[in-house]
């Protein structure tokens, strides 16, 4: 964990407030950054970080990021975060989208909320977890309960564990068990992000949408601008896998290995389904970028891949699926 105390805070309106995803504001007068070290590439991936409010990303960058002797890798870097890292002499890849509800311009309708409340809420209510010890070790036993459960769980990606930079909500059956569960952290003081989106194993059918529809309500009361439903890796904003070539990132042929690479990283993460579920709430879908210092190449996606442990996960799926025949005989 790098620890350092960001000076001459002076946001003002030209300078940039967003942050990558699973960056968080917070309270502390220090920033705070989880830094991976990448073997292959020998860089820095800055995966998570605790940011002052008063901090804009031009100071992260010039005060933290620049000092990277051998570079750096960012995940979910919005268009405004790359179009600044590119200006810098930055390297910028698209991989994926954020789903993005526009609480107060475009807000569902109050029949929308209902009709996706209705089937969920027969089977609990939608309560706020305060942010204790005991919650904490709940959430992360939940993950447990999930239907991933039982599989290698990924790491770094995101906030894979609840804590006091976050907000969490829970559908709560009378027995007290929790049926759904998600956490949140806060880009800025008007757009919040969803780190965790967990639903207990063999949960009720319309358990994730009453309780993502409870929020909404709550963060709109609350008078939030924005909520991200999180990252669809591999999807461009009409649903459809990225066939764009990739100019000077990676190498020339990325088209066709980033074809290649959907169907493989599908097989151990449904993406794909992720996607469509996100989609019910009809979000506006934004472009998020892979970004590097001094530039990206391959042995970063390698990296990152098993730092994230998708190769374990991947694995798995793939011994699981070799031992099925076995198991019939």
């Amino acid at each position: 964990m790098l620890r350092n105390h960001i000076t001459d805070f002076n946001i003002d309106d030209n300078m940039l407030t967003a942050l990558p995803l699973s960056w968080a504001r917070t309270n502390e007068t220090e920033a705070t950054f989880n830094v991976v070290k990448l073997p292959l590439s020998r860089r820095s991936w800055i995966s998570t970080a605790n940011i002052p409010f008063d901090a804009s990303f031009e100071q992260i960058y010039r005060q933290i990021l620049r000092s990277q002797s051998t570079g750096f890798v960012i995940r979910g870097c919005n268009e405004d975060l790359s179009n600044y890292l590119t200006s810098q002499q930055c390297q910028a890849a698209q991989t994926g989208v954020e789903a993005v509800l526009n609480l107060q311009e475009n807000p569902l309708s109050k029949a929308s909320l209902q009709k996706l409340m209705q089937p969920g809420s027969r089977w609990g209510r939608v309560t706020e977890i305060p942010p204790t010890a005991e919650n904490y070790q709940r959430m992360a036993r939940f993950v447990d309960k999930t239907p991933y459960g039982n599989k290698p769980k990924l790491q770094y990606s995101f906030r894979t564990y609840f804590d006091s930079t976050q907000r969490g909500f829970a559908l709560v059956a009378p027995s007290g068990d929790w049926l759904g569960a998600l956490s949140l952290s806060l880009v800025n003081r008007n757009y919040t992000h969803t780190e965790l989106l967990l639903r207990r194993k063999n949960a009720p059918p319309g358990v994730m949408d009453t309780l993502i529809a409870a929020v909404y309500k709550t963060l709109q009361r609350e008078g939030m601008a924005q909520w991200s439903l999180g990252e669809v890796p591999f999807v461009s904003g009409n649903g459809a896998v990225f066939e764009i070539p990739c100019s000077r990132v990676f190498t020339s042929s990325c088209q066709k290995i980033f074809l290649r690479l959907r169907r493989l990283i599908n097989f151990g993460y449904n993406f794909e389904g992720l996607y469509f579920f996100k989609n019910k709430f009809s979000p506006e879908w934004k472009p998020l970028y892979l970004c590097g210092k001094p530039d990206l190449n391959w042995l970063i996606l390698l990296d990152l891949s098993a730092k994230t442990r998708y190769l374990h996960l991947l694995g798995n799926e793939i011994y699981c699926l070799m031992k099925k025949p076995f198991e019939r005989q």
